[in-house]
C-alpha cells in the first residue's frame, strides 16, 4: 500500500490513482472502518503486492552497458543541444545537466546515461562532426549510433517512471521525427503522457509545497508532452490524448536556468531579474497556443464533434461561422498577449529570441491554416474568406522560413510541419488561379519556392524533409510553377 497514492503531491516516486479508482473506494472503506472500530487491522497483502522472484530478476537485471563517445564530442553535442532544441522544449536544466555530465553521473546511473545518449542523438542532427554518423556516407544516420541499444520502455513496467524516463520520451520524439518512421512520435508522446499521469505530474501541487529542481523539470516535461501531443495529433490527423479537463498543473515558472537558487536541501527559489525577459516566456506562450490547437482538433476534426455532442453548433448547416469566430477571437487574444521580446521582428539582434519568435509565429500561422482548412470547399459561405486567410498565413510563414534559414539555420519539427502545410496551400492557390485563367501571384511563387528550399536544406539530415520535398514536387507538376 505504501507504493500507492491518492495524493499527487506524494507521488514523486509512487504510483498515483484518481478519485474514480478502486483504490479510492478501498481507502474510503478503511477510513469508515477506523471510525467504527478504531483500528486498521487489515489482511496481509505482502504476497500479492510485491514483485515475484521471476519479476524481480528482470527489475534488478544488470545495468545496460552503454558506449559513450570521446569527452570532447560529448561536450560539443551537449552545448549544441542547449543552443538548438532546449530553447523550444526546455525540459533540461542546463547547469545541473552539465555538472552531472562533468561529474561522470552517466557512468554510474543508467537512467541518466540513457538521457545523455538521447541528448547526443538529438544534437547530432545539428553537428558537422563525422563521429556522429552511424553510416559515414549519409548524414541521415546522424545520432543513430547513440540510440541503437536504448529500449523506449525499459523496466518501467516493473517500477514507477522517473524524471529521466519522461525526459527520454520527449527527446525520443525530437529525434524520431527525423527518421523514416516519424509517425512513431505520436505513440511515444502517448507513452510519455501515461508515464507522467502514473506519478501524478498532471496535478498541481498543494498550497505551501516547496518546489525542487525535479518538480519544475517534471512540470516542464509534462507540458512539453502536452504541446507535442496536440501538435502531432493535428499534423497526423489523430485524436489528442489529454484534454484541458484532465489536468490542473500550473504553467512552468518563467525563470531562466541560470537564476535558479538551489538550496542544500533541494528546494529551489526562482530569482529572475525584473528587467530581464525570460526564455521560458516562449514556452508558456506555446502552451497557451496549443490550448487553442486542442479546441481546433476537437471541434473541427474529431469524428464525433464536441460541438455536436454539446448541442453548440451544426457545422454542416451553419457553415461554422460561430465556431470560427470564437477560435479567431481566441487567437487574436493570444497574439495580443505575446511579450514584446517575442514579437516578430526579422531584424531582432537577440538570435535566441528571434529563434523562439520564428517558431512561435510560424506555428500560429499554421494553426490559422488548420482552422480554415475544413471550409476550403465548394458551396461553403466561408470558402472565399478561408482561402484568403489561409493564403496570407502561408505567405507569412514562408517569409518567416526565409529569415529563419538565412539567419539561424536551425531545423526543428515545428518548422518542417509549417513548411509542408504552407507549401501545400500556396500550391493550391497557384493551381486554382491557373484553372481560373489567372497568372500566379508573385508572393505565392516565392513563398512556395521558400518552402521547397526549407526541405532541400533539411533533406540531408531529416528523412521527413526529403519525403516532403518529393510530395511537393508531385503537387508542383514537374516544374510547372517555375515556368512562370
Amino acid at each position: 500500500m505504501k507504493n500507492l497514492s491518492l495524493e499527487h503531491d506524494k507521488a514523486l516516486s509512487e504510483r498515483c490513482f484518481g478519485p474514480s479508482s478502486g483504490l479510492a473506494l478501498f481507502m474510503s472503506a478503511l477510513s469508515n472502518k477506523k471510525k467504527l472500530t478504531g483500528s486498521l487491522n487489515t489482511m496481509q497483502l505482502h504476497d500479492y503486492s510485491n514483485l515475484y522472484p521471476w519479476e524481480r530478476t528482470t527489475a534488478d537485471a544488470e545495468n545496460a552497458r552503454y558506449i559513450f563517445p570521446d569527452n570532447d564530442l560529448i561536450t560539443s553535442l551537449v552545448a549544441i543541444y542547449f543552443e538548438t532544441m532546449n530553447p523550444i522544449l526546455p525540459i533540461l536544466h542546463r547547469p545541473t545537466f552539465v555538472k552531472n555530465v562533468a561529474d561522470g553521473l552517466h557512468l554510474r546511473e543508467e537512467n541518466f546515461a540513457a538521457t545523455l545518449l538521447f541528448v547526443l542523438a538529438v544534437a547530432s542532427r545539428h553537428s558537422d562532426d563525422p563521429r556522429v554518423l552511424a553510416d559515414p556516407s549519409s548524414r541521415l544516420s546522424a545520432g543513430w549510433t547513440f540510440l541503437e541499444f536504448i529500449p523506449i520502455a525499459k523496466k518501467v513496467l516493473l517500477r514507477p517512471p522517473c524524471l529521466n524516463d519522461i525526459q527520454q520520451t520527449v527527446l525520443s520524439v525530437m529525434y524520431t521525427f527525423g527518421t523514416s518512421v516519424p509517425e512513431f512520435t505520436w505513440m511515444v508522446v502517448g507513452l510519455g503522457l501515461r508515464y507522467a499521469v502514473e506519478i501524478g505530474l498532471h496535478r498541481k501541487k498543494p498550497k505551501g509545497h516547496k518546489p525542487t529542481v525535479d518538480d519544475e523539470l517534471k512540470k516542464r516535461s509534462f507540458w512539453a508532452l502536452v504541446t507535442l501531443d496536440r501538435l502531432l495529433s493535428l499534423y497526423e490527423g489523430r485524436p489528442i490524448m489529454m484534454q484541458e479537463e484532465d489536468f490542473d498543473v500550473e504553467l512552468p515558472v518563467e525563470c531562466d536556468d541560470e537564476y535558479w537558487d538551489i538550496r542544500s536541501d533541494g528546494e529551489v527559489r526562482f530569482c529572475q531579474p525584473g528587467n530581464k525577459p525570460s526564455k521560458i516566456s516562449y514556452f508558456n506562450a506555446q502552451i497557451r497556443l496549443s490550448g487553442i490547437m486542442s479546441t481546433v482538433v476537437r471541434n473541427l476534426y474529431s469524428i464525433k464533434k464536441s460541438r455536436d455532442k454539446l448541442g453548440l453548433l451544426d457545422l454542416a448547416r451553419n457553415d461554422g461561422h460561430r465556431i470560427i469566430s470564437d477560435i479567431d477571437s481566441s487567437m487574436n487574444a493570444w497574439m495580443n498577449s505575446i511579450p514584446d521580446h517575442l514579437r516578430w521582428d526579422q531584424d531582432r539582434d537577440n538570435k535566441l529570441f528571434l529563434y523562439q519568435s520564428a517558431v512561435l509565429y510560424s506555428t500560429y500561422h499554421m494553426l490559422q491554416i488548420y482552422t480554415h482548412r475544413p471550409f476550403l470547399r465548394p458551396g461553403s459561405s466561408l470558402s472565399t474568406p478561408s482561402l484568403v486567410i489561409s493564403t496570407m498565413a502561408a505567405r507569412s510563414s514562408s517569409r518567416i522560413l526565409q529569415v529563419h534559414l538565412t539567419r539561424l539555420k536551425i531545423i526543428t519539427p515545428h518548422l518542417l510541419m509549417v513548411a509542408f502545410m504552407s507549401g501545400t496551400v500556396l500550391a493550391m492557390n497557384i493551381w486554382s488561379g491557373k484553372q481560373a485563367g489567372h497568372p500566379p501571384h508573385a508572393e505565392d511563387l516565392a513563398g512556395y519556392e521558400q518552402c521547397l528550399a526549407t526541405f532541400i536544406h533539411a533533406s540531408d539530415t531529416w528523412m521527413i524533409a526529403g519525403r516532403s520535398l518529393v510530395l511537393q514536387e508531385n503537387i508542383q507538376g514537374h516544374g510547372f510553377f517555375r515556368d512562370y
